[in-house]
């Protein structure tokens, strides 16, 4: 009878390490590839229009939006690759990722993360651009269509989720700053007493 107690307790410590180790961080893969598939369900609508209408309207359009969708495809995999890669391990470099970081940003920012870098590059090369060129390619035909109104919206949602993620404070760096702030006032509270004293 008790090992059947003892061997209940296991599936449920093996569900929370689970949650534990897998969940955080994947709402940012589930958002990214909700942004690529709405980029490239809207590149499909692009493309499958007559020819007539792409030559009249969209010319312009047309390979910036191939581009962006590429770019938007890249990133999810270098999310995919950055997730999988940190859960892991949480301090190990990710392939592809931090050797760009470090081209890129040099020594101006050597303390950003693997995934901070992800969110602003796709935020900065992806998800405006994405915002900016859809507005103009509807606009410049009959005005917004489904899959614009699609590809607005989940380029918008991944864009709104990735600036809260970087400008959420990290747990470490959260519990540092509350165990400064419980020092000062311990401090405060014994020059209080010293001067009643």
């Amino acid at each position: 009878m008790t090992d059947d107690v003892e061997n209940g307790d296991q599936p449920k410590k093996c569900c929370e390490e689970f949650r534990r180790k897998w969940m955080p961080g994947l709402e940012s893969v589930v958002v990214s590839l909700a942004d690529v598939v709405g980029d490239w369900i809207y590149l499909y609508y692009i493309i499958s229009l007559d020819a007539d209408t792409i030559k009249n309207s969209y010319v312009y359009y047309v390979y910036p939006l191939v581009a962006v969708a590429a770019v938007s495809t890249v990133f999810f995999f270098l999310q995919v690759l950055h997730y999988c890669t940190t859960r892991v391990e949480k301090d190990r470099e990710v392939c592809c990722v931090d050797p760009i970081k470090r081209v890129i940003c040099g020594g101006c920012f050597p303390k950003m993360k693997a995934g901070t870098f992800l969110d602003l590059c796709e935020d900065f090369l992806e998800d405006i651009p994405t915002i900016i060129l859809t507005f103009l390619i509807d606009l410049s035909g009959k005005g917004l269509t489904p899959a614009g109104v699609l590809n607005i919206t989940t380029s918008f949602i991944h864009l709104i989720l990735n600036v809260i993620k970087v400008l959420t404070p990290k747990e470490k760096a959260a519990q540092e700053t509350d165990e400064k702030e419980t020092q000062t006032q311990k401090t405060a509270v014994r020059r209080t007493n010293a001067r009643i004293y």
